[in-house]
């Protein structure tokens, strides 16, 4: 089965250099010295708030920063951040993969960020959802203390990953 995916990823790859959301990005990335370091500066700084956010959140759950702040009140703070940072990130991101679409798609780091990511995104929903409940949610019961520092954990190694197989993309 993971022939037929990482086929299946070279296909799309080699069919999106061949469409004109392509040749657009491109020829926009490419065209002015300007606009892919500025693309790029873009896709860094929100990695830094997503990463910001989500660590400040998750060392709090894990008792291990900002002990006297309301944990639903950091996270009424810090999760807009987040969730704008993350559109920014998926947006550039995706431009630089249109520039490029075979680099990334046949790229092992790349597919581990993707998955990683996507494994982050979803703790962070699981642990901001608890933190909506209240203050007390992942504090209420020694059980649910133990779940919500095993997914903040989780969450810090994922995000940590992400940042890591993102740096190896041009490596690989």
């Amino acid at each position: 089965m993971g022939g037929d995916v990482l086929e299946t990823l070279t296909d799309i790859g080699a069919w999106l250099n061949s469409t004109d959301l392509h040749f657009w990005a491109r020829d926009t990335l490419r065209g002015n010295n300007w606009v892919s370091p500025l693309i790029q500066s873009i896709h860094i700084v929100s990695v830094a708030a997503v990463i910001g956010a989500i660590g400040v959140i998750d060392l709090r759950i894990l008792g291990l920063a900002a002990r006297s702040q309301a944990p639903s009140e950091m996270a009424s703070r810090l999760l807009p951040w987040l969730w704008t940072a993350l559109v920014l990130l998926a947006l550039t991101g995706f431009m630089l993969i249109l520039n490029r679409p075979p680099r990334y798609l046949d790229n092992a780091a790349f597919l581990a960020k993707m998955l990683m990511l996507a494994t982050a995104v979803i703790l962070t929903l699981l642990l901001s959802r608890g933190l909506r409940r209240g203050d007390d949610y992942w504090f209420a019961t020694p059980a649910r203390l133990a779940a919500g520092r095993t997914l903040a954990g989780a969450s810090v190694a994922l995000w940590v990953g992400v940042i890591l197989a993102g740096r190896w993309i041009a490596y690989v």
